[in-house]
């Protein structure tokens, strides 16, 4: 008898043991097939943005999406700048801000209105940054554009100013400057050109940059508040950008080169 229940024992402890170590394989295999998920295509920005927008084929920059929200422009509707690890970087308000405010640059077009052309590199923004004693501003950076366009490359109307002890607010939409008054700033203004090199794993053939935005110093100084650097966390889906005092969470995956334009997305 006791030997039946010694082979009753032996028989149970083994299968617990073969169960443990099938969860465990599984887990195992979830999380690889998690990791596999952080590469995605152009193909991804087409069907998570089409809900919220529309698609053209823009000559030869392949397709361009357009948002469908009205008197919207990039880096200035429904978001604000966080001081991160990465820099000065855009969170938005938006459930498709992962997208186009990190990747890509944009066009103003006269018939369709402001116009995303995706890109491969990650940024906390593809932005060029001005300031002066009084404002800091910022544009859009257009296809083919580097952060170190002059003055011209980037029409007057593109930019948006603010006072400079707002520049961390949340409600910073509260703060523009009037486009009218965007000559005279600009003419008293000069290219903030901290850089930062990119390395996270886009072009291994080239080593794109971005800039950094005005340095922490001076908006302390100019804020007369202590900014504390909050750290940039993946997120493992789209949405929005979720800010705490710790850190900012957006989804960033890498991007395949291949397509090397968005001309065969869809």
């Amino acid at each position: 008898m006791k030997h039946l229940y010694y082979l009753l024992s032996l028989a149970v402890l083994i299968t617990f043991s073969s169960c443990s170590s099938s969860r465990y394989y599984a887990q195992d295999n979830s999380q690889d097939y998690s990791q596999q998920q952080d590469d995605i295509t152009y193909q991804q920005f087409y069907d998570d943005l089409s809900p919220y927008g529309n698609w053209v084929n823009y000559g030869s920059y392949g397709y361009a999406w357009v948002p469908g929200v009205s008197n919207f422009r990039p880096y200035y509707t429904n978001g604000y700048w966080v001081y991160s690890d990465y820099g000065w970087t855009w969170a938005s308000n938006y459930n498709w801000g992962w997208a186009p405010f990190h990747y890509g640059r944009w066009v103003n077009d006269m018939s369709y209105g402001w116009m995303w052309i995706p890109g491969y590199e990650w940024a906390p923004a593809w932005v060029s940054w001005r300031g002066s004693g009084d404002y800091y501003g910022w544009a859009p950076l257009s296809p083919g554009m580097d952060i170190n366009a002059s003055i011209g490359s980037i029409p007057y109307n593109n930019w948006a100013f603010v006072p400079r002890q707002y520049i961390n607010s949340p409600k910073i939409n509260s703060y523009y400057v009037n486009q009218s008054r965007n000559v005279t700033i600009i003419n008293n203004t000069t290219i903030i050109n901290i850089t930062t090199v990119i390395n996270n794993g886009g072009n291994r053939n080239s080593r794109p940059s971005y800039y950094q935005g005005p340095s922490v110093n001076e908006v302390e100084s100019a804020t007369r508040t202590k900014i504390r650097k909050i750290n940039v966390v993946g997120s493992d889906k789209p949405g929005a950008t979720q800010v705490s005092n710790n850190f900012i969470r957006v989804f960033r995956p890498t991007v395949k080169e291949t397509p090397a334009t968005s001309a065969n997305i869809r």
